[in-house]
């Protein structure tokens, strides 16, 4: 595992019972496609796919299609592959990483026998609007289930959601928001922007310091109370580009919430899990037949309340307190025993904290920056 700057916050969540965010404010045409085109693959394309072993006939047995819908009054782009033969399909909606989605990484959940829909998010490939990193974007991802209800061939009883990288941060922030998604899995995705691993001060309009609110509520970890979608959280543990540490802090909240989840973390594995494509691409398929199958279960719901933001106050994610935290035995034996040094751990400077989250007082930790490896963490 290559050796990261340490900066982590693990939290004890004691987020209020409701639910923060059922569901966008919707508009009466969000979700309505108003342009469809054939997509018609390139060579380069077609061979690509051929040489992931799929048949000429498989490939023809797709339509693929250029989209457009509206979401929050913006045109965003997208795709939409469906089996040409008759019929009704489970579907999936396909969250890809920052380099936007492609009906060739599509192609393979197709020929399974999905229906996949993917947006190119606001402020990319086409579609109007800015970027916002997990914002007001979320509801493109959102609004991907009207059309999906709309197809004939697909059946939205038999939802899914797969987000790989920036993907897979939406994938957990939609599955806070909707109970329409029955199942989902995701890859190499990031779960908490709070523990300062990922350098994307860019992206949110500054620091933790400046924009505290914007970490918070793009963090789905804090907020895994209200995932109710089986999870399948897939990680190289040689990741570069997002530390492994995010997908333990997001399986070790779903265990504290005692929410389904499924934790697969491979070994001598990078961000793209290049040498276990076929191993985690069957992993995904079986995990998401085996819940699509599966009885739906009707769960109780609290009241909805209004989608972010929602009388949230300038103060959540400010620290307002803060003390020095000393590593007790046991915790020095657990660094150990994960791979560092006495050196490397003497290196470390942890802070008790206490930081603001809607008018309540939450306590956690931070570690200060320092070259080491994180090994695991989780929730205290």
């Amino acid at each position: 595992m290559r050796k990261l700057s340490l900066v982590f916050i693990v939290v004890t969540l004691c987020l209020p019972a409701c639910r923060t965010g059922t569901g966008p404010v919707t508009r009466p045409e969000d979700g309505q496609m108003v342009d469809r085109q054939t997509y018609q693959f390139s060579q380069e394309e077609r061979d690509e796919l051929l040489a992931w072993g799929m048949t000429e006939q498989d490939i023809d047995g797709v339509s693929v299609e250029d989209i457009t819908y509206l979401s929050d009054d913006l045109r965003i782009k997208g795709y939409l592959l469906q089996p040409q033969e008759d019929g009704l399909y489970p579907a999936i909606i396909y969250n890809a990483g920052d380099g936007g989605p492609s009906p060739v990484e599509m192609m393979p959940y197709a020929i399974e026998g999905y229906v996949v829909v993917s947006s190119w998010l606001r402020g990319h490939g086409g579609s109007e609007g800015q970027d916002e990193y997990g914002g007001a974007d979320l509801n493109d991802v959102l609004n991907l289930i009207a059309p999906v209800r709309g197809l004939p061939n697909a059946d939205a009883n038999r939802l899914a959601m797969v987000g790989v990288s920036r993907g897979g941060m939406m994938t957990y922030l939609a599955l806070t928001r909707t109970d329409e998604i029955r199942v989902a899995a995701v890859r190499g995705a990031r779960s908490n922007l709070m523990c300062g691993l990922d350098g994307l001060e860019q992206e949110l309009g500054g620091n933790m310091q400046e924009v505290p609110q914007v970490y918070f509520t793009r963090s789905a970890v804090n907020f895994a109370h209200l995932i109710n979608a089986p999870v399948l959280i897939q990680h190289g543990d040689q990741d570069e580009d997002v530390h492994v540490v995010h997908a333990y802090l997001m399986a070790d909240a779903l265990e504290y919430y005692g929410q389904p989840h499924k934790l697969s973390v491979y070994e001598r594995a990078d961000h793209e899990l290049s040498t276990h494509r076929l191993e985690a691409f069957e992993e995904q398929m079986g995990w998401i037949r085996s819940h699509l199958d599966a009885p739906t279960v009707s769960l109780a719901r609290e009241a909805p309340t209004p989608s972010w933001p929602r009388g949230t106050s300038a103060d959540d994610g400010r620290i307002v307190e803060r003390g020095p935290h000393k590593f007790s035995p046991e915790e020095r034996e657990t660094l150990l025993r994960v791979g560092m040094t006495e050196e490397e751990v003497e290196g470390i400077s942890v802070e008790e904290i206490t930081y603001m989250s809607e008018g309540l007082r939450i306590k956690g930790c931070r570690g200060s920056p320092s070259p080491y490896t994180v090994g695991a963490t989780g929730i205290v």
